[in-house]
């Protein structure tokens, strides 16, 4: 009786183990508010970048987010993902006054996420990353008369992200999250190519979001 005793305790602490130490792979779905603020300036001939003439627009729109992730769950009461994540935005764009469309087309990057349960079913996580964005600069509307064409292209512009968030259990796997992120890109260089009379647009877009949505999660 006292070695199958023995057997039952051996059995229970692996299966705890075993539970602590899970590995899972989660996907999420979720919509998403993106709010694009763009400081937006316009230098020409004989300007310095400090000289030129400045503004700044701010805009909202919704979207939504499909993303993947593997977690450990290093103990019961911390764990940590790495997440792969694609945002989708609708017409997220800001005109400042000299007349320059800055859009952001699309979102997509990687993510750490350090969390820390603070019940058995709620944890609250930090977000770490690098995003990546394809943006446009359209000045079809702006008066110059310097540059040949109206509109630029950026893919693939770099930028961290930082933010927090909140996941809670619902039902058995499915959780419901919550999270708010920033990312602060570097400036966006439209200019015009002449050495006689050099102009340039430049933007610097930073966007801030809001996701809610639902993650399930596959242990294994």
């Amino acid at each position: 009786m006292k070695r199958i005793k023995h057997v039952l305790f051996a059995l229970t602490a692996s299966s705890i183990a075993l539970t602590v130490h899970a590995h899972e792979f989660t996907i999420t779905l979720g919509g998403i508010s993106s709010t694009l603020n763009s400081e937006q300036n316009f230098v020409t001939s004989g300007q310095s970048a400090d000289e030129g003439a400045h503004s700044a627009g701010t805009h909202t729109s919704l979207g939504g987010e499909v993303a993947a992730a593997y977690i450990w769950n290093v103990n019961s009461g911390f764990d940590i993902g790495f997440e792969f994540y694609y945002d989708f935005v609708n017409d997220l764009k800001v005109e400042g006054s000299e007349k320059m469309i800055n859009t952001i087309n699309l979102m997509y990057g990687g993510r750490v996420l350090p969390g820390f349960k603070i019940t058995s079913n709620t944890k609250i996580y930090i977000d770490l990353g690098y995003n990546l964005m394809d943006a446009t600069l359209d000045i079809s509307s702006a008066n110059n008369t310097h540059f040949s064409s109206t509109e630029m292209d950026f893919t693939n512009e770099g930028s961290f992200q930082y933010g927090a968030g909140v996941e809670t259990l619902i039902y058995k796997n499915l959780g419901l999250r919550l999270a708010y992120t920033v990312q602060q890109h570097g400036e966006l260089k439209f200019d015009n190519d002449s050495t006689s009379s050099p102009e340039y647009y430049e933007a610097r877009p930073t966007v801030y979001n809001f996701f809610f949505g639902l993650s399930y999660h596959f242990p294994f």
